[in-house]
């Protein structure tokens, strides 16, 4: 179900709401008197006009880039499993056939003296 706009206009604004409150500074810097400055109008207003333009622009082609990459990383990971299969059944096959022995896990092999002699 999708949401509705008045839904989604509202969870954006209650979300840049701390993004707005962190410009709090910006009120008590407009005068002497505790008006607050023109500049913190036009932030929310370019902060809302941001928000708004790139929820227009790249939501689209980002959910596209990213449904693709999904996909492609689920493929990916069925064709490794393929694979997988197909090595374990070769190696089975070749081990069937006696061509391939596996090794047997050494638990201690002695190791070859260099002849050196530790320093005095």
């Amino acid at each position: 179900m999708k949401p509705k706009r008045t839904t989604r206009f509202l969870r954006i604004l209650v979300f840049s709401l701390p993004v707005l409150a962190g410009t709090a500074d910006l009120w008590a810097s407009g005068g002497e008197k505790g008006d607050f400055s023109s500049a913190v109008i036009w932030q929310s207003i370019a902060f809302v006009l941001l928000i708004v333009l790139l929820s227009r622009f790249v939501k689209k082609p980002l959910s596209s880039f990213l449904l693709s990459r999904q996909e492609e990383v689920q493929n990916a990971i069925k064709q490794s499993a393929r694979k997988k299969e197909e090595a374990e059944a070769l190696l089975g096959q070749l081990v069937e056939d006696r061509v391939f022995v596996p090794e047997r896990p050494v638990a201690h092999r002695p190791r070859r003296s260099l002849g050196l002699q530790p320093a005095p």
